[in-house]
């Protein structure tokens, strides 16, 4: 059964969130708490740290808060609006459309965010929400996002839009193409869900989570 919270994270984007998250330990063992008027935690980047710590240890709730923080000393940082996206999006926090307009944020300020434009262009392909379903632009955004990238999670976004534009033998193609390079990358959780995938498209029907 597919989950629409689901989500595919490369092994560059782990790391990265890792070490940042290191730092948010550090503050969180020294009792700094994200709601703390500590005058380390008037930095954006020492808050970040913070939501990435929170965001990787699953306390979803304190890391939208940590997010947000971050938002108001650096309102233009694309990936800050990205991950308050997907916090919101797992913490139950905010509904669909704040979670896209987060998203939307995220791939305005930078349109090389590939992992914004990727998720943007997921909820647009996959929700049944009438005010976030996009098909055309959701393809428009997978197929940008497969001109910097040939991962996975590129091409399960693909697949699911071009399957939401009723074109679902390349949906086929390109969710079979995701699942070679999942299998050779030796990442599970995106086999499953491209192989789910892939008998979803064979028979004509598109995703709507």
């Amino acid at each position: 059964m597919m989950d629409p919270q689901k989500t595919w994270v490369p092994s560059w984007l782990a790391l990265a969130l890792s070490i940042g998250a290191a730092v948010g330990l550090v503050l969180v063992q020294k009792g700094v708490d994200v709601q703390s008027e500590s005058p380390s935690l008037h930095h954006g980047p020492m808050l970040e740290a913070m939501a990435k710590y929170y965001m990787l240890s699953e306390q979803h709730g304190k890391a939208v808060d940590a997010f947000r923080r971050a938002l108001i000393n650096n309102p233009r940082s694309s990936t800050t609006h990205m991950d308050l996206g997907t916090m919101l999006l797992l913490s139950g926090q905010g509904d669909i459309l704040a979670v896209t307009a987060e998203y939307a944020e995220a791939v305005r300020l930078d349109p090389g965010n590939l992992p914004a434009v990727n998720n943007l262009a997921w909820l647009k392909a996959t929700n049944a929400n009438e005010k976030v379903r996009d098909p055309v632009k959701a393809l428009e955004l997978a197929e940008q996002a497969m001109t910097q990238t040939d991962n996975p999670g590129a091409y399960r976004t693909l697949a699911a839009a071009l399957a939401a534009n009723g074109r679902f033998e390349e949906a086929v193609q390109a969710a079979e193409k995701g699942l070679a390079k999942a299998t050779e990358a030796k990442e599970a959780s995106a086999e499953d869900l491209l192989r789910e995938m892939v008998a979803l498209f064979k028979e004509k029907k598109a995703l709507s989570l």
